[in-house]
């Protein structure tokens, strides 16, 4: 919902479903969301947000919820930039 809002002004209640992660999908918009310091939005599924996690245990040791596996999955998505060219490569 608050992707949607970000980009049309809109509040659409249709955005909000369930979500295996906590805390995602709510149904209102926070009194400290502030649009001006946003520079862009990502959207990272369930699955995604999982496998991140589950890698995250895995390849650096640390056990995390899906929430910071979705984090993680949303920075290196931003980070391939809107062409799909890695950032994070120069």
């Amino acid at each position: 919902m608050l992707k949607k809002y970000f980009e049309t002004g809109e509040l659409d209640q249709k955005e909000v479903y369930p979500y295996i992660s906590e805390g995602f999908g709510e149904d209102f918009v926070p009194a400290n969301y502030d649009m001006r310091v946003i520079d862009a939005f990502t959207k990272v599924t369930d699955k995604d947000g999982a496998v991140m996690a589950r890698r995250i245990a895995k390849e650096e040791g640390m056990f995390c919820g899906y929430s910071a596996g979705s984090c993680l999955q949303g920075m290196l998505q931003l980070a391939k930039g809107p062409d799909g060219k890695d950032l994070l490569k120069r």
